[in-house]
């Protein structure tokens, strides 16, 4: 029996086989060969999604061996690199959820913290009876307190192996709440499989509040991803 390790495209480098997640991105988007036939014009600069992939380390080795819709490549690349996908002015921009600043592997990401609007009281559209602005919160069954994610172990002959975090202080007082494994095959590392699973752990458990309310025109350039403040004195928001 024998085994090979292929060397794949777009490696970092200096002994690291894997590849930048931006040009795995722009790969299955653009390239020109094999992608998904996606007009380069239409992709927005990669700066941010660039830098906060590079300097957390998410390095990537994905090997697409499953047909499926090129959308769903994409899905399960952002979700192992903590990113959404925003539509916006006829161009898909990659937005990181990081909000912190780091520097790694040559790279530093500052996130934009700064809140596009202000919003008040004076701000929200509501039918009459009807609060201006409404809270749910996510109910604590489906916050999860430990994820898993599968990988595929390049110092072991690329076997299986699992990676995993866990909130204890959460698991002692609300009792075990385990997440569905998470099948990452284009991680290769434990490392970038352990922090992939503590930032999954991190929005699962700790975003716990939905906010919702309607606003004028005047707000049409708000996008997904912005930052906004909410003052509701009535219900204690500042």
């Amino acid at each position: 029996n024998h085994s090979f390790e292929v060397a794949g495209l777009r490696q970092i480098g200096s002994g690291n086989p894997d590849a930048a997640a931006d040009q795995v991105l722009q790969d299955m988007l653009t390239n020109a060969d094999w992608a998904a036939a996606f007009p380069a014009q239409r992709l927005a600069p990669l700066d941010d999604y660039r830098n906060y992939t590079r300097a957390n380390g998410l390095f990537l080795s994905p090997v697409l061996q499953e047909q499926q819709e090129a959308r769903e490549h994409i899905s399960l690349l952002l979700e192992q690199t903590n990113s959404a996908p925003v539509w916006s002015n006829d161009q898909l921009k990659i937005i990181p959820y990081g909000d912190e600043a780091v520097s790694g592997n040559g790279a530093s990401y500052t996130p934009n913290l700064t809140p596009v609007y202000d919003l008040t009281v004076d701000d929200f559209l509501a039918d009459e009876g009807e609060p201006p602005l409404q809270i749910e919160r996510i109910s604590q069954a489906d916050r999860k307190n430990r994820v898993v994610v599968e990988y595929l172990d390049r110092a072991n002959a690329y076997n299986i192996a699992t990676a995993s975090a866990q909130d204890q202080t959460s698991i002692a007082r609300d009792g075990y709440r385990p997440m569905e494994p998470l099948r990452m095959h284009g991680i290769c590392r434990g490392d970038v499989a352990q922090k992939v699973a503590q930032l999954r752990l991190q929005r699962s458990l700790y975003i716990a509040n939905e906010y919702e309310f309607r606003l004028g025109w005047k707000y049409a350039l708000l996008e997904p991803m912005d930052v906004v403040t909410l003052t509701e004195p009535g219900l204690g928001l500042n």
